[in-house]
């Protein structure tokens, strides 16, 4: 069960002996309580992959014809584990074809474009921030790369089929940075192995913000649920294979 911000405030106020509060607006040691707790949890979010945060999201259009392999990530998504594309040729295909693109390092990427003769009918020169890409225009794509954790560029795509690259054809599987509210009901989105970690450190942060000294039965506990976390697995025994790529936002690092 999610436990909300003025519940985590209140504990905090409780555990170090400050006054009680009915809500995280009501004193000023609740606000600045409700402050950390918001930098506190994405320092958290930062240090660790999060099963819980993963899901199946759809990339972005970019419709740009200057460069049409191009696709942008959310800016809510942090890393993306796998991306898919429907490759489908309504011509040709009985059935939807999802394939699944291999990322490349963008020196391999650029490798590979640049191999392609410019002067080919089946390329396409492209313009990316200035620069030209050799595109296949008649092949489904296969490989991609992120320059600048923002854009996505495919290798090639079917100019017959579409003028660009479409975000609706494309399925991710990728983390999101939370939405922080700083509300009396926000629930913090964090599960019942990683709240108590969580409270802990914010307790012991808060302890020498208003305090002025640490909290040593909280300092155990936050060691404790490091550990803890060090040794969290998803709810199925696969484990999650390294980020293709991520990108950084909401002060997550």
């Amino acid at each position: 069960m999610a436990r909300t911000l003025n519940y985590t405030v209140q504990r905090v106020l409780e555990k170090l002996d400050l006054d009680a509060v009915d809500s995280i607006n009501d004193s000023q040691d609740a606000i600045l309580v409700a402050r950390e707790a918001e930098d506190t949890f994405f320092d958290l979010v930062s240090r660790n992959e999060w099963p819980e945060r993963y899901d199946l999201i759809e990339v972005e259009s970019v419709s740009d014809t200057n460069l049409p392999t191009a696709l942008r990530l959310p800016t809510k998504v942090l890393r993306v584990s796998s991306l898919r594309y429907d490759t489908t040729d309504p011509s040709t295909d009985t059935a939807d074809e999802i394939k699944n693109l291999e990322q490349l390092d963008p020196e391999d990427f650029l490798d590979l474009v640049y191999s392609r003769r410019s002067d080919s009918d089946e390329v396409t020169e492209a313009t990316y921030k200035g620069s030209p890409l050799y595109l296949l225009n008649n092949q489904a794509p296969t490989y991609f790369a992120t320059f600048d954790n923002e854009f996505i560029i495919m290798d090639s795509w079917i100019q017959t089929v579409e003028t660009t690259v479409q975000g609706s054809k494309t399925i991710a599987r990728a983390s999101a940075v939370p939405v922080w509210e700083h509300d009396d009901d926000y629930a913090i989105p964090l599960d019942n192995v990683t709240y108590p970690l969580f409270l802990a450190e914010l307790t012991s942060a808060c302890s020498v913000y208003l305090n002025g000294a640490q909290s040593l039965e909280d300092e155990r506990r936050r060691r404790l649920g490091i550990s803890r976390m060090r040794r969290k697995a998803f709810r199925t025994d696969k484990d999650i294979k390294k980020n293709l790529y991520g990108r950084l936002g909401n002060g997550v690092s």
